[in-house]
């Protein structure tokens, strides 16, 4: 038993990795697309690499929480569902933590937290926008039309990358894969007698 709370200490320190590395990442984005940003106004060309920022970031964001899922999903098949004293991550299936953290989602901090790179890749497309109307009016050279075009095409890569955090939080099916998995080996393990 000691042996196996070693391991749970193990892989739960995974998460709370993750977990800083979403915060590290989250900082990063936004300090990366500030300056980008910024150099935008003089250069509206940059206002793309601002977008290739917010994706990259995302993916990676995106990626963290996909660990923090399995390594979740993980736990509470091979630990919580095998012990009695262990329930920190099966808290997330009881419905009362469901309704209050439901309310939680729909504050405006979280909508901010969960919808950031989406929210970022609007500021810099509407800023695209008026940097380059404001330019040249409707007369617009054809690369600042082909500038517009790939800041379109990368505004809607970003929210779906962004799209992706969403689907990649629901466990329920990588906790049905997980508790198949624990009922493989337990198959395939020799009976001791």
């Amino acid at each position: 038993m000691k042996e196996n709370m070693i391991v749970y200490e193990a892989i739960r320190n995974e998460i709370l990795n993750s977990e800083d590395s979403v915060t590290n990442c989250t900082i990063s984005m936004y300090v990366s697309f500030v300056a980008l940003f910024t150099i935008g106004f003089s250069y509206n060309w940059v206002f793309l690499a601002s977008f290739i920022v917010l994706i990259v970031f995302q993916a990676m964001i995106n990626r963290f929480w996909w660990q923090i899922t399995k390594v979740s999903a993980y736990i509470q098949v091979f630990f919580e569902e095998q012990n009695d004293d262990i329930h920190w991550e099966s808290l997330h299936k009881f419905d009362n933590y469901k309704k209050l953290i439901s309310k939680q989602n729909k504050e405006f901090s979280w909508i901010v937290h969960r919808w950031s790179s989406t929210l970022l890749s609007c500021l810099s497309l509407v800023s695209l926008f008026i940097v380059t109307f404001g330019k040249y009016g409707l007369n617009l050279p054809n690369m600042d039309i082909a500038i517009l075009i790939v800041a379109i095409v990368l505004f809607i890569a970003t929210i779906y990358t962004n799209r992706l955090l969403s689907k990649k939080s629901d466990d329920f099916e990588l906790k049905k894969c997980m508790e198949e998995y624990l009922k493989n080996i337990k198959e395939k393990l020799p009976i001791e007698k």
